[in-house]
C-alpha cells in the first residue's frame, strides 16, 4: 500500500494493486495484469463488470432522481423493484408481502433483527428480543449481525460487546457436529433448535435466523440432500428438469399409466438419483411421513376423488415437508387463458386451442373455492391458495405439522 494512500487498509501489512476497470468476470489492475474473478467479489457482481445496461440505466435514473427518503417518498424504480421481487418470492411471502430495501447484508440482518422485535412489541409481546442462529454461520460484520453469526474466530475479539442469544448446531454434512450420517440422522441439526428451545427460556425468543446455503465460513455448504415426489409425472418432463437443476435431490415420480413410466424411466438412463413407478394419487405406495416435498403439476383433475388425492399427498410427507399443487384454473379469466394460449400455440391455431383449453383443461379443473377446500382442516401450517399471475393455474401450497 503506498505510504501516502488516505485509505484505511484492511492490512497495513499488504500491498494492494490498484484496480482500474472490470470487463466480465476478470478485474485489470493499473499495470494491466487481468485478475479472474471467479466469485464476483463478495458475491455482488454476478452480472460481471463493466455491463453497458446497467451503467446507462444508473446514468438515467441518477440524472432524473438521486434520492428519495423513504421517510417521505416511494418512487416508481423501488416499487417496480420490489413487485419483482415478490413475483419471485415463494407463494408464502406473496399475499400481501412487502420489500424493505437496505444498503448491504449486514443492514439488512439489523433490519430483520429490529423488525423481529418491533413485531412482538406491536403483538403485545415485549419480553421477546432474542434471535437464535446457527454456530458457524455468517450474517454481516456490524455489531448486531455479528451477534447473531456463529464463526468463533471472527467474534472473538469483540466477544464483549456482542449479546449472547444462543447458537444450534450448523446443518454441516461433512464434518457433522453430532457424528451422523444422513439420512440416518434423522436431520439432528434441524431437531437442535427444538432441543435448545426446550432447554432454553423460550419466552423471550422473537425469531430464528439462518442461511439456506452457508457462505464461506462453512465452504458453500448445502443443505442435506432432500427427497420429492412428484404425483401425476406423465412422461417425467418436469422430474428431469428438476433432476438438472437439482442433482442432490431423489426424485420418485408415480403416474397410474404404465405406459408414461416406462416412457419416462427411458429418459431418465442418465440421473441415477431419479425413479420412476405405477402407483394411484389415491393410495400411493410410500410409508407415512417419507418425503421432504410432493407436488402434482395439472394432475389433480384426472384424480376420481380429489379430496383423497390430496390426503395421500399429506401422509407421506415428513413434518414439515412442502406440499405444492400447480392445477389449471376453471375460474381463469378469458385473459389469462389466452395469454397462455399466445405463448405456446402458433397464431392459425389458437382459437381451437383456446376452446380444447377452457372446455377440456381448465374446465375438469377446481375454482378457487374448490381449491381452498381440498387444503381447509388439514394437517397444514401457512397453507394457502393463489390464482398464478397471468396465468390460468391454481397454486395450492403448504408445510405439514
Amino acid at each position: 500500500m503506498p505510504s501516502n494512500s488516505a485509505l484505511f487498509p484492511r492490512n497495513f501489512r499488504k500491498a494492494y494493486p490498484l484496480a482500474v476497470r472490470g470487463e466480465g468476470c476478470w478485474i485489470i489492475d493499473q499495470t494491466g495484469r487481468r485478475y479472474l474473478d471467479a466469485s464476483g467479489q463478495a458475491a455482488v457482481i454476478n452480472i460481471g463488470h463493466g455491463v453497458t445496461e446497467i451503467g446507462r440505466a444508473m446514468a438515467e435514473q441518477s440524472s432524473q432522481l438521486a434520492f428519495a427518503h423513504t421517510t417521505q417518498f416511494h418512487s416508481q424504480p423501488a416499487e417496480k423493484l420490489a413487485q419483482r421481487l415478490l413475483a419471485l418470492a415463494p407463494p408464502n411471502f406473496r399475499p400481501g408481502g412487502r420489500v424493505y430495501f437496505t444498503s448491504g447484508g449486514s443492514e439488512a440482518t439489523e433490519t430483520a433483527i429490529k423488525l423481529a422485535r418491533q413485531f412482538h412489541l406491536e403483538s403485545g409481546q415485549p419480553a421477546r428480543y432474542r434471535v437464535v442462529s446457527r454456530r458457524q454461520s455468517y450474517h454481516g460484520s456490524t455489531l448486531g449481525a455479528m451477534t447473531v453469526s456463529g464463526n468463533v474466530t471472527r467474534r472473538a475479539p469483540y466477544q464483549p460487546l456482542l449479546a449472547e442469544w444462543g447458537h444450534v448446531a450448523p446443518c454441516f454434512c461433512y464434518h457433522c457436529p453430532f457424528g451422523k450420517e444422513f439420512p440416518d440422522c434423522g436431520v439432528a441439526c434441524a431437531s437442535d433448535l427444538d432441543n435448545f428451545l426446550s432447554a432454553s427460556d423460550v419466552a423471550s425468543v422473537a425469531a430464528f435466523i439462518f442461511e439456506p446455503v452457508v457462505g464461506a465460513t462453512l465452504g458453500a455448504a448445502v443443505p442435506p440432500d432432500g427427497s420429492v415426489l412428484d404425483v401425476g409425472c406423465g412422461g417425467g418432463q418436469f422430474v428431469l428438469r428438476l433432476a438438472t437443476r437439482a442433482p442432490n435431490l431423489r426424485i420418485t415420480g408415480v403416474d397410474l399409466s404404465p405406459d408414461q413410466v416406462k416412457r419416462a424411466t427411458a429418459r431418465a438412463q442418465h440421473h441415477p438419483q431419479v425413479r420412476f413407478q405405477v402407483g394411484s394419487a389415491l393410495k400411493l405406495p410410500f410409508p407415512d411421513d417419507h418425503f421432504d416435498a410432493a407436488i402434482s403439476i395439472a394432475s389433480i383433475k384426472h384424480w376420481p376423488d380429489q379430496s383423497q388425492g390430496v390426503y395421500e399427498l399429506i401422509r407421506v410427507l415428513r413434518p414439515g415437508g412442502l406440499l405444492q399443487i400447480a392445477e389449471g384454473d376453471r375460474s381463469c379469466s378469458l385473459a389469462d387463458a389466452q395469454a397462455a394460449v399466445r405463448l405456446a400455440v402458433p397464431r392459425p391455431l389458437r382459437t381451437i386451442a383456446l376452446m380444447a383449453l377452457r372446455t377440456y383443461v381448465l374446465g375438469q379443473g377446481p375454482d378457487l373455492d374448490d381449491a381452498r377446500a381440498l387444503v381447509a382442516h388439514r394437517r397444514l401450517t401457512q397453507a394457502r391458495v393463489e390464482r398464478m399471475p397471468s396465468l390460468p393455474m391454481l397454486l395450492i401450497s403448504g408445510i405439514k405439522e
